[in-house]
C-alpha cells in the first residue's frame, strides 16, 4: 500500500517497493528515493481505504516520524489530514448524490431497463454547449426520449432525473 501526500513525498508499508535508493535516517526511519519521490517505509499504516481510519492513525501520533512531520518546510500531517477530510466530505456528497439518482430510478422502476439507461446516458448538459451540433443533437435526443417515455406515462422521469443530476452542488 502506498499513499502519496505530495508529488514528491509518499509513505508505504513497503510491500511494493522493490527499486530505488534506500536509506535510513538518524532516528531509524527507512526511506526510498525513487524517481524524485521520497517514500517513507513504515509499519504504522493501516491497511484501509477508509480515510477516517487514516485520520485516526495521524491523530494517534503513529506517523510522527521524520520526514512526515516536516518535509520541504511543510507540515505534511496537516496537509494530509486536510486531504483525507476532503475525501470524507467528497464520499459523503457522492453517496447523497447517488441516493438521489437511485431514488428517481426506483420511482420509475416499471420502465424497461433500456429506457432507464437511455435517460441515464443522455447528455443532460447539451443546452450549455457552444457547439450548435451538440445542441441540436441534444434537442433531438431529448425529444425522442420524451416520446418514448409518453408510451409508459412517465414523461417526468427525464425531468426528475436531470434535476437530480444537477443537484450535486446541493449535497
Amino acid at each position: 500500500m502506498m499513499l502519496y501526500i505530495t508529488g514528491r513525498f509518499a509513505f508505504s508499508n513497503g510491500e511494493e517497493i522493490t527499486d530505488g535508493i534506500r536509506g535510513t535516517t538518524i532516528n531509524g526511519t527507512t526511506y526510498v528515493l525513487r524517481n524524485g519521490c521520497y517514500i517513507v517505509i513504515t509499519d504504522k499504516l493501516v491497511d484501509s481505504h477508509d480515510p477516517g481510519d487514516l485520520i485516526k492513525t495521524l491523530d494517534n501520533g503513529l506517523l510522527d516520524i521524520w520526514p512526515i512531520c516536516q518535509f520541504g518546510g511543510k507540515n505534511l500531517k496537516v496537509i494530509y489530514r486536510e486531504h483525507l477530510t476532503s475525501l470524507i466530505n467528497l464520499n459523503r456528497k457522492q453517496k447523497i448524490y447517488n441516493d438521489r439518482l437511485n431514488s428517481v430510478i426506483a420511482k420509475y422502476s416499471h420502465l424497461p431497463k433500456e429506457m432507464i439507461e437511455s435517460v441515464k446516458n443522455f447528455d443532460h448538459t447539451y443546452d450549455y454547449s457552444d457547439d450548435g451540433n451538440v445542441y441540436r443533437s441534444g434537442v433531438n435526443k431529448k425529444e425522442k426520449i420524451i416520446n418514448q417515455l409518453k408510451q409508459y406515462d412517465a414523461v417526468d422521469f427525464l425531468k426528475e432525473y436531470s434535476a437530480a443530476v444537477f443537484s450535486y452542488s446541493e449535497c
